[in-house]
């Protein structure tokens, strides 16, 4: 006798504006995940449980992650956020369209994040969203103990920059723009000459330490995942050496000063392997900046964070904090 088919699992439908959502109570710790999606875009189900705080309920971190994850389907249902995948993460979360209508977020700010997009994101940009969201999180968690030291990141430094500095409608609050000069081979010539031009970057993240004696401390971001070439391809191509070459000039100009307000900043460089962290810091010898620190993905922790653990263009090692404020 054969045995019958087996059912097949119906699937949930998707959402309906106005349908499923007119029905779902949105709790305290809904709104503080949809905060968190809004000021982070993407994060995975463990990030999302180490910033929403856990409810009386939960004694384990494991209990608050099976409780949000249930609830995270619920919402996904309900089109208060939205859920994807990538080659490295099952699961990824992003701010839906009714979870930004229950904050009601219209300023520039959020249509910045341009959450709409979303769906046409690629798992490349997903996943390096993650890993910058990682790097936030192991920041907020390394300054909790250190309550004197004030983090300001986020949306309220992106509000305050745009507001200082007025940028140009649709340009990104956190563009720097400097003339630069790359060594070119023309063919013409037949031989190298050094062309200058404007060109740009956007960092990964940006935050201010301010710290008990009144002095601030800013740091750009940026997360390398080893696919950037680290010597430059001409004016057209992306390059870390491009990169550092904008950031130098932005740093002696002082434009980082009025347009970032800091009267100086370190960039924080995360490579995948001490290799290419050690070819990072070639180049900037080579380039004579000092601009840039550099440390591996892999051996960051919230304890490793603030200490001497950064390394500048001669292997010397900085930390984010001084030590007397670690104490």
């Amino acid at each position: 006798m054969t045995a019958p088919a087996p059912a097949k699992r119906s699937r949930r439908k998707p959402r309906v504006p106005g349908g499923r959502a007119a029905f779902t109570v949105i709790t305290p710790r809904d709104a503080s995940t949809f905060a968190a999606l809004l000021d982070y875009r993407f994060l995975t189900l463990a990030q999302i449980a180490r910033l929403v705080p856990r409810d009386a309920q939960s004694k384990s971190i494991k209990g608050h992650e099976k409780k949000l994850r249930e609830r995270l389907g619920e919402l996904f249902h309900a089109g208060y956020v939205h859920r994807t995948r990538t080659q490295a993460y099952p699961s990824v979360y992003a701010l839906g369209a009714d979870g930004a209508d229950h904050l009601r977020v219209g300023d520039e700010d959020f249509n910045r994040v341009e959450w709409l997009k979303k769906k046409t994101a690629t798992w490349h940009f997903i996943e390096h969203a993650v890993e910058t969201a990682e790097f936030r999180i192991l920041v907020r968690e390394a300054l909790t103990p250190y309550r004197a030291v004030r983090l300001v990141t986020g949306r309220p430094l992106i509000h305050a920059i745009r507001q200082a500095t007025k940028p140009r409608p649709g340009e990104h609050p956190l563009l720097l723009r400097q003339p630069v000069t790359l060594d070119l081979f023309d063919s013409r010539a037949g031989k190298t000459l050094g062309d200058t031009q404007h060109a740009g970057t956007v960092p990964d993240h940006l935050f201010l330490l301010q710290l008990p004696d009144g002095s601030q401390r800013g740091f750009a971001v940026e997360i390398d995942r080893g696919t950037m070439p680290v010597t430059h391809r001409g004016f057209t191509g992306s390059s870390i050496e491009k990169k550092m070459r904008v950031y130098s000039a932005a740093q002696q100009s002082r434009v980082d000063a009025d347009r970032w307000g800091m009267s100086n900043f370190r960039v924080l460089l995360i490579t995948p392997h001490p290799k290419r962290s050690a070819s990072i810091r070639a180049l900037c010898k080579s380039l004579g900046t000092d601009v840039a620190w550099t440390a591996e993905q892999g051996s960051l922790t919230a304890k490793t964070m603030l200490a001497a653990f950064w390394q500048n263009l001669h292997g010397k090692a900085h930390g984010l904090v001084p030590p007397i404020f670690m104490e």
